[in-house]
């Protein structure tokens, strides 16, 4: 069973976007939503997944390789394309030339590998260790 409400992950350079759409809504239609909330027209957004299979996580190899991504119609509708609740769709702008702005490109999916999280143990001080046990003399009913 499909949900009715989907929450789409539309990644771009660093940056996410939540947009919720609902399973029988056109590509068109998540892309006017991305386009608003960035500021485009949605004529100049691509949206981009992994050709094998959408996703809820991110492959960076298959971001990085030209021929593992495919471009989402306009025409067709998120429920017949298998688009699971909390995938990953990448978004791309169109880049205008710089004398004519119709012989423009596409950008390339820029998405960077985060950085691996540092354990909290290591971040912390001796001073921080300390401080972090010691209850707060402002907070709760303390104060009053």
């Amino acid at each position: 069973m499909t949900l009715s409400t989907l929450t789409l992950r539309v990644k771009r350079h660093k940056t996410t976007y939540f947009v919720q759409c609902s399973a029988t809504d056109t590509v068109l239609a998540l892309k006017r939503r991305v386009a608003k909330l960035v500021g485009r027209d949605p004529r100049d957004v691509r949206l981009l997944v992994p050709k094998d299979k959408m996703t809820t996580t991110v492959d960076y190899a298959a971001v990085h390789a030209k021929d593992k991504l495919a471009e989402l119609e306009d025409k067709a509708v998120l429920d017949q394309l298998g688009v699971p609740d909390d995938a990953v769709v990448f978004a791309v702008f169109w880049v205008p030339g710089e004398i004519n702005a119709a012989e423009g490109k596409w950008e390339p999916v820029d998405l960077p590998e985060p950085a691996p999280l540092v354990e909290a143990d290591e971040e912390l001080s001796e001073a921080e260790h300390a401080d972090a046990g010691a209850p707060r003399a402002d907070k709760g009913k303390a104060r009053a």
